[in-house]
């Protein structure tokens, strides 16, 4: 890897350059987030899984004022995300 900059460690230099390749590919949800409140829900997105994930990603970005916007990972497995899921499905089609 050679010599870094001044003030950034390895995992910076590492990080930055598979950022430009492209080539580090890895599990987005590490850690899954909280319960989550519906109503302060902004977008859901739904990812396949990569080659290190073992599942999809769930990521919902939510809103709360004194927060503001906030993504977190959501774990497919839980009765509260399947909930989500099928709400959020059918308040996409109701066109809102």
């Amino acid at each position: 890897m050679g010599k870094t900059e001044p003030g950034l460690t390895w995992w910076h230099e590492l990080h930055r350059g598979c950022q430009r390749a492209a080539l580090c590919v890895k599990c987005k949800c590490s850690r899954k987030g909280p319960k989550i409140r519906f109503s302060n829900v902004r977008k859901l997105e739904i990812k396949p899984r990569y080659p290190f994930c073992v599942e999809e990603m769930i990521i919902v970005t939510l809103w709360t004022r004194v927060r503001g916007e906030q993504q977190h990972c959501l774990n497919p497995k839980r009765q509260n995300t399947v909930r989500l899921l099928k709400w959020y499905r059918v308040w996409k089609e109701k066109g809102r």
